[in-house]
Parts: C-alpha cells; sequence; structure tokens
C-alpha cells in the first residue's frame, strides 16, 4: 500500500523497491518550477519586460501622462490651554523647520 508517496509496510508483507516519479513533460511544471529550473530563461524574459516597458514609456504621448502633484502635508493640532503668540509662534518654527 503507497501512501503519499510513503510505502507502508505491514507485518507478513514484502517490500520492493520503487522508483521515483520522473517528470517526462513540459506540461507537469508548473510556472515556478519552470522558471526556477531555467534561471537563464527567467532572467532573459524579465529583460525583455522591461525594455518593452522602457520603449513604451518612451513613445507614450505626453497628452497620456497623468498628472503628478507634489506631495502635501498637512498637520492638525488641538491645545488644552490657549497659548500666546510666543507659543504659537516657537510651534510653527518647529513644524516650518521640518
Amino acid at each position: 500500500m503507497i501512501v503519499a508517496g510513503v510505502q507502508k509496510v505491514q507485518p507478513g508483507m514484502t517490500v520492493r523497491a520503487m522508483e521515483a516519479p520522473v517528470k517526462t513533460a513540459l506540461a507537469q511544471l508548473s510556472h515556478g518550477e519552470f522558471f526556477i529550473d531555467r534561471p537563464i530563461f527567467a532572467i532573459v524574459i524579465a529583460i525583455l519586460i522591461m525594455l518593452g516597458g522602457g520603449l513604451s514609456i518612451a513613445t507614450l504621448p505626453i497628452e497620456q501622462v497623468p498628472p503628478i502633484a507634489p506631495p502635501t502635508v498637512q498637520i492638525g493640532t488641538t491645545y488644552s490651554r490657549r497659548l500666546g503668540a510666543d507659543g504659537r509662534d516657537t510651534v510653527v518654527q518647529v513644524i516650518g523647520s521640518r
């Protein structure tokens, strides 16, 4: 009796050697196994994809490029008591310097 690739032996049974299954066709390989077994092929495919992306960016009309807004920072604070002009200026100077 073979369960999950392990041969279980019961008393009185004869044991015979079994060969490991051999992968004979590419159809049996998953995508991960295919590229792990062929690292040079995987590198070439990755380079071709990057070159294709670079060429497509270079040929993209400027009208098609989405606008990029500069990052903004919003800071909100609450104070437990009222600050005078000196306290407010001190807080604003610290936040503004960063």
